[in-house]
This record gives structure tokens, C-alpha cells and sequence, in this order.
């Protein structure tokens, strides 16, 4: 059952399988997308933004744990993120 933001209980992450699958899924992309970008130094830059959100995702996640919806949204926003650096924002089209 995913929980809500007012139903949120606080297990520790060793416990909480659907993070370490969104975790293990995003470090896949996110290594699949570091091997030979369009322009490594661009790709770096839109990737300093991934290391913060995930550092400060990680530093409050006992504090102040978001809903596995919100982790989910989350996870579905990076890969397409990591997809863009990887072909850097202005070369990237998609479908046009």
C-alpha cells in the first residue's frame, strides 16, 4: 500500500523496499547516462542540480519523510532529467 503524506510511517530505509527500488532504478539510468554524453562538461552542470536534490532528499528523509507518491513523482522526473543532460537540452527532440 503507498502511503500518503498523513499516513506516512517512518521506517528506516533498509526496511522500505519501494525506495531501494526507485533508488537502485535511478542509479541505473543515471550510470547507463553517464557513459559518453553529447558534451560531459554540460552534462555535469544539469547534474549538479540531481547531486543537491538527492543529498538533501537523503539528509531529511528521518525528519521529514515525503509520501512514496512523492518519491515516485520524483523517481519519474530524474530519468527523463538524466535523458535531456545526456543529450543536453538544446540537441535533445523529442518526437519532432
Amino acid at each position: 500500500m503507498i502511503s500518503t503524506s498523513t499516513t506516512h510511517k517512518t521506517v528506516g530505509f533498509s526496511k522500505n523496499r519501494l525506495l531501494q527500488v526507485l533508488l537502485v532504478w535511478y542509479a541505473a539510468v543515471w550510470v547507463v547516462t553517464s557513459i559518453a554524453p553529447l558534451d560531459r562538461h554540460d552534462w555535469f552542470l544539469e547534474n549538479l542540480l540531481v547531486f543537491a536534490v538527492m543529498a538533501v532528499l537523503i539528509g531529511t528523509y528521518r525528519i521529514f519523510p515525503l509520501s512514496d507518491l512523492s518519491y515516485m513523482l520524483i523517481t519519474a522526473f530524474l530519468p527523463l532529467h538524466a535523458i535531456c543532460a545526456y543529450y543536453t537540452y538544446s540537441e535533445f527532440t523529442f518526437g519532432f
